[in-house]
């Protein structure tokens, strides 16, 4: 397995997985087309570079690894780790996404911080 370091303001994200619909061999459609057209993705963050957020202020908090975020729908650039491996079926692979610190939007805080 690779491993994958963002390099100064960027942000490496885990994708969250989209329930899809296989239309046809080759066509996959997202269950949220018809629904509901989101602005936004959710992600988990897996690496920070170095500079990312160095412009807030240092008694801002910013987002860690580990975090729930979400970040804007088609930021940054995506990245498939098992794209090199066709017997992976499409929605079993990891979807990773390389963004600015700018790109994201809020952090998911765990219901038992927002209760204190």
């Amino acid at each position: 397995m690779v491993k994958l370091i963002p390099m100064t303001c960027k942000i490496l994200l885990l994708m969250d997985k989209e329930i899809v619909e296989k239309v046809s061999e080759h066509i996959v459609v997202p269950k949220s087309i018809g629904k509901q057209l989101k602005t936004y993705e959710k992600a988990e963050v897996i690496a920070v570079g170095d500079t990312a957020f160095s412009y807030a202020p240092k008694s801002k908090s910013v987002c860690k690894v580990g975090d729930r975020v979400y970040i804007i729908k088609y930021a940054g650039i995506v990245v498939t780790e098992n794209a090199g491996y066709s017997a992976i079926p499409e929605e079993e692979r990891d979807y990773f996404r390389i963004v600015n610190d700018e790109d994201i939007l809020v952090v998911e805080e765990p219901d038992e911080q927002r209760e204190s």
